[in-house]
């Protein structure tokens, strides 16, 4: 689903006592959404995709595994999965962190890496304790 979203901004108000033949800095003109109001502009959204709700965050147990992560932008997130839970389900909660960090063309363009040792985590259907 391709969603825009149009955002209607309100240029100030100008000091008419300029008599200065200058371009206005606030001319957006060429940006009008209609010629009946001269004071907004129309700018599209990025699309941000419809993302699976996360499921709810389990409480400190045994069967419980803590997941940390740090975003190219420096941002560290901690979660706790379910042993059960699948590299699926952590990737979809990376997806929510870029999402809130405004990193969105890091979706679906990412890996789980571990530094060491090294290991890349390709198979989906894989769980945490596995």
């Amino acid at each position: 689903m391709n969603m825009i979203k149009k955002l209607m901004l309100k240029k100030p108000l100008l000091d008419n006592t300029n008599t200065d033949k200058q371009k206005d800095p606030y001319d957006f003109s060429n940006l009008l959404t209609s010629e009946n109001d001269e004071n907004e502009i129309s700018v599209p959204s990025v699309n941000i995709p419809q993302l699976k709700p996360l499921k709810p965050e389990p409480n400190k147990s045994n069967n419980v595994v803590s997941v940390r992560i740090r975003l190219p932008n420096g941002v560290r997130c901690v979660r706790r999965f379910e042993k059960y839970e699948t590299i699926d389900d952590v990737l979809l909660w990376v997806y929510h962190e870029c999402i809130n960090s405004n990193l969105i063309n890091l979706i679906e363009n990412c890996q789980l890496i571990t530094s060491m040792p090294r290991v890349v985590y390709n198979d989906k259907n894989a769980t945490m304790q596995d």
